[in-house]
């Protein structure tokens, strides 16, 4: 798997990765860098972890144009491809964002298929949702959504209710509709999945999320009742 961090640092998506592999410790936690000896034992095991099973992972957080994103393609030969996101990329010679857009995506459609790999291309929204009622996103809020919207196979939303309704969503911050916008080889929809943000973790449904929840929440108690 190649990632291309064009927004976030590498260091930082390690802290992610420390945080989904452990058992307890939260991102905003180990970003303040207020952990306990159980956390950094907890941590320990995150690093045995990755190293034994993320040894296949490759990230770049220094490489902010297309040419070069497809040298490393050529140079790997990767199975999986995550690139967040093209919004940030740069091409050369070309200034207009529709038709840079346009010769991304062109690249990766002809890198995977030359390649034989999984493209995942993260993008931006407009801001056309904001005003509506029904916020839920649909293919035209993509950002210079032509290109994308055309050489895509498939279309993948995310909404967060929560970010919008606040106490009023169904099941608060422990729920994401994934929403399938297009499918060039099947049929569209939606689904609702839980998520638990302070452990960088989607869950299958919302009921799991909310017990990883309470899980941490109680395991974290019992560092402070064993600390003090």
């Amino acid at each position: 798997v190649l990632v291309i961090n064009r927004e976030m640092s590498n260091v930082e998506m390690m802290k992610k990765l420390l945080v989904m592999e452990s058992s307890f410790v939260s991102y905003d936690t180990l970003r303040n860098m207020s952990i306990t000896e159980e956390e950094k034992i907890d941590l320990n095991n995150s690093r045995i972890i990755i190293k034994e099973n993320f040894e296949n992972l490759i990230m770049y957080d220094n490489i902010f144009d297309i040419e070069r994103t497809m040298r490393e393609i050529r140079k790997h030969r990767p199975d999986v491809v995550v690139d967040d996101y093209i919004g940030l990329a740069d091409v050369g010679g070309i200034d207009d964002n529709r038709l840079r857009v346009d010769s991304i995506m062109k690249q990766y459609k002809r890198a995977s298929k030359t390649y034989n790999m999984c493209s995942l291309i993260v993008s931006q929204l407009n801001r056309d949702c904001e005003s509506r009622a029904n916020k839920r996103p649909i293919l035209r809020d993509l950002r210079d959504s032509g290109s994308i919207e055309q050489d895509a196979e498939m279309i993948l939303f995310m909404y967060f209710d929560w970010r919008y309704d606040y106490q009023d969503s169904d099941n608060g911050e422990n729920e994401l509709e994934v929403i399938l916008g297009k499918n060039r080889y099947g049929r569209t929809g939606s689904v609702k999945m839980g998520v638990v943000g302070d452990r960088c973790s989607i869950f299958d449904n919302v009921d799991e999320a909310i017990s990883e929840k309470y899980r941490i929440i109680k395991a974290r108690r019992n560092i402070v009742k064993n600390g003090s």
